[in-house]
């Protein structure tokens, strides 16, 4: 009866081992029919194929924030302020009702896995029935890594904050003197944000909202890169929303900007991955507590009958 039971809890164990080691390795679940990615940290919605991301924490899911990717203002800065100011637009673009095309992948390189989800304007189809470019000259790259990347002196941290990079291609000026501004706002989609706060750490200048269980961090990065020149971006940063005014630039440009999510101790809600390994390992301590609670019963028993 001993060599069975002992075998049994063997197998258990080592079954029981490789799903958690399974689970822990899992970093990225993907559902483009529901725009849903999942990592080990946070969960990622994006509404109907839009750049409007919903994003909450796998152990707060009372709370979630939204990050939308609003619209591109060409303007002329009358009042010299370097800002985009009422009244001062040409031209509007309102990437919200823009059809995008999703598309994802995933990498492996040096141990690290990186997950690139991207948003694309879709083209349109002219008279002739040949494509025509999208009037929207911007591509949204969001790239999620399993592991701690430098982004320009600041921490990607892992699977828990995302890398958005915008890339803009050639836009239509209306006028010589014009400039270019990409309107992104942000909030609570549900549940109440009690506290924002702002500040700058080098070229990057971040906003931070806070729940009772969760941070929500985004930091904008003011270096750029625009026709092969480094160039700097204005920031212009308020509670509910960030203008980032654009070089002008001919060819195309490059930005950058990331957002994450950090749980506190008060956070008591775990994932499906988390709340089953934990299961697995108490039942793997408990089983193996048992068996060596038997094992020494019997031990005894003969060291017993032997001095009996």
């Amino acid at each position: 009866m001993r060599r069975p039971i002992l075998c049994f809890f063997l197998c258990f164990l080592t079954i029981g081992l490789g799903l958690v080691s399974v689970f822990s390795q899992r970093f990225f679940n993907v559902d483009l029919d529901r725009g849903f990615v999942e990592t080990s940290e946070i969960t990622i919605r994006i509404s109907s194929r839009k750049p409007i991301f919903v994003i909450s924490h796998n152990r707060d899911r009372l709370v979630s924030f939204r990050i939308v990717i609003e619209s591109l203002v060409e303007f002329e800065d009358r009042n010299l302020n370097g800002r985009y100011d009422s009244g001062e637009a040409l031209n509007i673009v309102d990437l919200r009702r823009t059809q995008w095309y999703l598309n994802y992948s995933i990498i492996s390189r040096n141990g690290t896995t990186l997950l690139l989800l991207d948003l694309k304007p879709e083209k349109t189809t002219g008279k002739q029935g040949y494509e025509q470019r999208s009037m929207v000259p911007l591509h949204i790259r969001l790239l999620i890594s399993s592991s701690k990347m430098n982004v320009r002196g600041l921490t990607l941290n892992g699977t828990k904050e995302v890398l958005v990079n915008l890339t803009f291609s050639r836009w239509r000026w209306h006028s010589s003197k014009s400039k270019l501004a990409l309107i992104i706002r942000y909030g609570a989609a549900r549940g109440s944000v009690g506290r924002h706060c702002s500040g700058k750490k080098d070229s990057w200048t971040y906003i931070r909202m806070q729940s009772e269980a969760t941070l929500m961090s985004i930091a904008f990065s003011a270096d750029a890169e625009f026709d092969d020149r480094t160039e700097s971006i204005n920031i212009d940063l308020d509670s509910d929303s960030t203008k980032l005014v654009l070089p002008r630039y001919e060819e195309y440009g490059e930005a950058i900007f990331i957002f994450g999510l950090k749980i506190f101790p008060t956070g008591t809600v775990f994932s499906a991955s988390e709340t089953y390994a934990m299961a697995m390992s108490i039942a793997i301590v408990v089983g193996l507590s048992l068996l060596c609670s038997y094992l020494s019963n019997r031990e005894l028993k003969k060291i017993t009958k032997v001095i009996s």
